[in-house]
């Protein structure tokens, strides 16, 4: 999936599609947007205009721009009734988290946290996350919804768990108030995918 300019001035967000089939030869790989046929291909590209509301099969995706090291987005999923949010490559953004606010039954935050925290440095060049930039970027976030962590590196994948469980009771600011960053214990048992910030202290976390 890509973006691509719209009929105003919004800027690609993505790579031409000429350019993913270049790639793909270019490593070998088969094109599966010619196979089985071209008529019938298993992949095909679209177009969607950033900031814009669109329809792709029975979902609405709105793709909005995010902080990262060349042209991104995040997109915003919906089906009438409920929606998620999913970050892709982003260091600390504003637009993503404004839009997240007006989703309608909001389920879900999936947010990436590649590097751990002493590596705060590094990931501020690559403009990705750490525990801690993510602690600090909740207030921005609807307040309730469970925020999922992936593009964790393999590497340090105990180390950025551990950090996030450290970080579960950490108190911070939100509207006056202070508020708890919590982690509910999902897939495995060492390693947290799930965040919440609750908007009622003290109130029990469960699984989304």
């Amino acid at each position: 999936m890509e973006v691509n300019e719209a009929a105003d001035h919004r800027q690609p967000r993505a790579g031409r599609q000429g350019a993913a089939h270049l790639d793909l030869q270019r490593h070998g790989l088969a094109d599966f947007t010619k196979l089985p046929t071209v008529d019938a291909p298993v992949l095909k590209f679209r177009e969607l205009a950033e900031d814009v509301e669109q329809p792709i099969g029975d979902l609405m995706v709105t793709p909005v721009a995010v902080t990262h090291t060349v042209p991104t987005s995040g997109f915003i999923v919906q089906d009438g009734v409920s929606g998620v949010v999913y970050s892709g490559d982003t260091d600390r953004t504003e637009a993503l988290w404004r839009a997240a606010r007006n989703v309608r039954g909001l389920g879900a935050i999936i947010l990436e946290c590649a590097f751990p925290n002493r590596l705060e440095g590094l990931a501020k060049i690559a403009r990705h996350m750490t525990p801690e930039l993510i602690r600090r970027e909740l207030d921005k976030l609807p307040p309730d919804v469970p925020v999922l962590i992936f593009h964790v590196k393999p590497q340090f994948y105990d180390e950025i768990g551990e950090q996030l469980r450290r970080g579960q009771r950490q108190p911070h600011q939100h509207a006056g108030a202070r508020q708890d960053l919590r982690v509910v214990i999902g897939w495995g048992q060492k390693w947290p995918p799930y965040l919440r910030r609750s908007g009622r202290p003290g109130e029990p976390v469960t699984p989304f």
